[in-house]
Order: structure tokens, then sequence, then C-alpha cells
């Protein structure tokens, strides 16, 4: 039962899921249009299902073990691809004058792909943590008061990764402050802006 609970948790918040509702949330709380929000969602998801279908293609070609690109070696590719899709979707916001939100979104997954590029070479942080940690800080700083209670999410998603054996604790702890360092810099440098 404990493992089945793990692997659904685990299933659920797989990066892909927990950045699908992330342009919504950011183009809302910048346009107050629930219509643009969506249109944007939809725009942003092409590029999303673009890493999504490398993904599945490169597990069934057997260069990933598995979706979760979970062997350490293998993630420099799913990195690089990563920054070529985000660059393609910078050009693309750039030609239809996105939203500024979605500027600073790509930015951050520009610079979270770079760092967690790096720190892989030395520890295999946990991807899941670390998106689950940015998309719930990002919802606590733009929307505050009750919702902060949505990091609370932060340890069940580690004690998932962990119970699966797909991390140790150390691996979803880097992620957890990778995700939420990263996140704190694009937010408090967009103030400065």
């Amino acid at each position: 039962m404990r493992v089945s609970l793990a692997r659904i948790i685990s299933f659920v918040t797989n990066p892909f899921f927990i950045a699908i509702p992330l342009p919504f949330l950011l183009v809302y709380h910048e346009t107050d249009s629930v219509s643009d929000a969506i249109r944007w969602t939809f725009f942003s998801v092409v590029f999303l299902l673009m890493i999504g279908a490398f993904v599945f293609y490169e597990v069934k070609r057997h260069v990933f073990s598995d979706i979760d690109v979970s062997k350490k070696e293998q993630r420099p590719l799913f990195f690089v691809y990563v920054i070529f899709v985000s660059f393609l979707y910078l050009g693309s916001l750039v030609v239809l004058r996105g939203p500024f939100s979605l500027f600073i979104a790509v930015g951050g997954v520009l610079g979270s792909a770079v760092t967690l590029g790096f720190v892989n070479r030395t520890i295999k942080a946990s991807l899941h943590v670390a998106t689950v940690s940015a998309f719930f800080t990002v919802f606590a700083l733009l929307y505050g008061g009750v919702y902060v209670l949505f990091l609370l999410a932060i340890p069940i998603v580690a004690w998932s990764r962990i119970v699966i054996k797909r991390h140790s604790l150390k691996e979803t702890v880097v992620g957890c402050v990778m995700g939420i360092m990263l996140t704190l810099i694009v937010y408090f440098s967009t103030l400065l802006v």
C-alpha cells in the first residue's frame, strides 16, 4: 500500500504535469484575464509536449531508462533538449509579444536546466522535488496567504521519491533547495527590473 501510494504521488507530481498549470497562474496573475491565461497555457503546452514526446521517444529507444530520466548519466541529454526547447519557446514569445511573466518563467527554466545540469555532475538532485518546490514557491509568492500551505506538499513528494527508490534523502533535499533557491533568485531579480 505504501509503495503504491508513493508511485501514485510520484506519477502525479511528474515535472511535466506540474508545469502545465504554471503558465495559467503566471499569465492570470499578470493580466487578470482568464481567456489570455488559457490561450497562453495552450500555447505553452505545445512546448511541454515537445519535451514529453522527446522523453518517450528516448525511452522507447532505450536511451533513457524511464520517463523520469532516473539515471544520472542520462540527464545531460535531457537538460540539453530542455534548453533547446526553451530557446524555441523564448523566440516564439518574442515574435508573438508574449506576456512578461512567461519571459521570466522561461528564463527561470533555462537557468534551472543549466544549474541542475551542473549539480547533476555531483549529485542526482530530484527533479520531481525541485519542480514541486519551484511551483509551490511561485504560487506562494504570487498568491500568498493560505497558499503558503501548499509548500507542505514538498516533503510528501520527497517521501514518495525515496520510497520508490528513485532518490536518497540527500538527493531530495538538494532538489528542494535548488527549486526554492532558483525560484527566489528569479523572483527577486524581476523586482529589480
